[in-house]
């Protein structure tokens, strides 16, 4: 299985699905950014998520939201970042797993 990076990008100022659009068609551009979601929160925050098996690079992506119009306020990257969801997950699945398997008869 190859490496999957995770790379969250804060923008602080995304009003709209209009703004939303234009960084999404600028981040789209960057070489494998191609897999990714924008969350607007409630305080007008845009939260950019973009799932890799390539490294992308933080300038090539804060120039690709410039060009729509946008700062970043933070990038985060996550390496190997379906282990690390894996792992995050696996006390649920194990509870789930658990409740499951006390419910049988015996």
């Amino acid at each position: 299985m190859s490496n999957t990076t995770l790379t969250r990008i804060t923008i602080p100022e995304l009003p709209d699905s209009a703004a939303v659009a234009a960084v999404s068609r600028e981040l789209k551009a960057v070489p494998h950014a191609n897999r990714l979601t924008i969350r607007l929160g409630d305080d007008g925050t845009g939260i950019v998520s973009i799932l890799s098996n390539h490294d992308l690079t933080d300038d090539d992506l804060s120039a690709a939201i410039r060009r729509a119009g946008f700062s970043v306020s933070r990038i985060e990257t996550i390496d190997d970042a379906l282990a690390v969801q894996m792992k995050e997950q696996a006390p649920a699945r194990q509870a789930s797993r658990n409740a499951a398997l006390s419910g049988m008869e015996p």
